[in-house]
């Protein structure tokens, strides 16, 4: 049966049949055909990996305790850059170091003490919900979107309490939240490369 009738039959085949096509690249040009399959595949692969869709990770860590423990994480892991990271816990939670993520989102007080917190989506598509204090003292956020909280039975308001520290940034990021510039003297925040 020829593999053209084989595919046009009305009936479907007992068991999956396996079919194996090779073709003997010889003469000239074998090479290009060769690199234009490998290249076909890479594409294919870099299409492929770019559709992946984001995992999300959630926090279980205890009360004022660090970002990047990976025990503090529901998959042991610290949260990747396709990950949606999520604080579903009224638990604090600080971030020292430049991490980046798909998004974040927190029920409980964060803290960025530096470093750079990125969102890998372009043009500020990377959503950041604090809904809670959210303390900036010396670090850049960098390409999210800063969302207004919602504020949770017993907690405060949420607010983004900006330092005195001179570090503090927002790089190609909007923020749509309250911002506290008056609590702390000298509280001190860059925009940078927004509209």
């Amino acid at each position: 049966m020829s593999l053209h009738s084989f595919l046009h039959r009305g009936d479907a085949p007992a068991a999956p049949k396996r079919i194996t096509i090779r073709r003997r690249l010889v003469g000239r040009g074998s090479r290009l055909r060769t690199l234009g399959m490998a290249a076909g595949l890479l594409g294919l692969g870099l299409t492929l990996g770019q559709s992946a869709r984001a995992a999300t990770v959630t926090w279980n860590g205890v009360p004022a305790d660090w970002f990047v423990l990976p025990s503090h994480w529901s998959n042991g892991a610290t949260p990747l850059a396709t990950d949606d990271a999520q604080n579903n816990t009224i638990a604090a939670m600080t971030l020292g170091q430049s991490t980046t993520v798909n998004s974040f989102f927190s029920n409980g007080a964060f803290s960025l003490l530096g470093g750079t917190f990125t969102g890998n989506k372009a043009n500020a598509a990377s959503l950041l919900t604090v809904n809670n204090i959210f303390t900036l003292n010396g670090g850049t956020i960098n390409n999210f979107t800063l969302a207004a909280g919602v504020q949770q039975a017993g907690a405060p308001a949420p607010t983004v309490v900006v330092t005195g520290n001179g570090g503090n940034d927002f790089i190609n990021s909007v923020a749509n939240a309250n911002l506290d510039l008056a609590t702390n003297a000298n509280a001190f925040l860059r925009f940078q490369g927004t509209d």
